[in-house]
């Protein structure tokens, strides 16, 4: 059986899951509860399992997904941990990378069983699983760096080039965007290049990834 930590301070909602899933998947699955982070990191040590996976709420009082991510990950760092939530902002993706949980899964898939078992399955196989692979590699690649090295790229564009930026999109023309920011195709290329090389990013597609991390693009 695949032993489980599940961690959510809604017990109504644990509860719930765990009885689909011994339904849908007997005899796979071996469930243990935790209230909250906190709960999880004072009981595990004292207790005498290993987990082959995770599942992690994020809103949760006295210590957050976040904060038990990061516990887990230095002090158990082959534990994998699937991240399931309501929140699932780029910038929460960014967090989620940073505290080294290795899939993401929303609380609306959870309650489709087969999207739950597809995303143990794939993690505790030493994948990884988000909704969008792409923009968890960039994420990835990006949480290599500092938040302040992140910041201070942003920090050293302009007022136009943070516009620009902050209005990018992947479906439109260079000609299209740059009427929208009132000038010239060439002035808006190389205003781009200049954006490009300050932010070490080699395309739109690098740049748009780059702006939906650090939160100025919503997706």
């Amino acid at each position: 059986m695949i032993s489980i930590a599940f961690i959510d301070d809604y017990h109504p909602l644990r509860s719930s899951i765990i009885k689909l899933m011994n339904y849908e998947y007997p005899n796979t699955y071996q469930f243990h509860e935790y209230e909250n982070g906190k709960d999880f990191t004072i009981r595990f040590p004292l207790e005498n399992y290993i987990p082959a996976i995770v599942l992690m709420d994020l809103s949760m009082p006295e210590m957050n997904g976040y904060d038990a991510t990061a516990w887990i990950k230095e002090k158990y760092p082959t534990i994998p941990v699937l991240i399931f939530s309501d929140i699932d902002e780029p910038s929460s993706l960014c967090l989620f990378v940073r505290c080294g949980a290795d899939g993401y899964i929303s609380k609306q898939d959870v309650s489709k069983n087969d999207n739950l078992n597809e995303a143990i399955k794939k993690i505790v196989a030493g994948e990884n699983y988000f909704k969008n692979p792409s923009l968890y590699a960039f994420a990835k690649k990006r949480m290599q760096m500092s938040l302040k090295e992140l910041m201070d790229g942003l920090d050293s564009l302009n007022e136009q080039e943070m516009q620009l930026v902050r209005y990018l999109t992947l479906q439109k023309s260079y000609t299209e965007k740059a009427v929208e920011q009132s000038i010239s195709p060439s002035g808006y290329k190389k205003r781009l290049s200049r954006i490009f090389k300050k932010l070490k990013v080699d395309s739109t597609e690098g740049l748009y990834k780059y702006a939906v991390t650090v939160g100025l693009i919503k997706v």
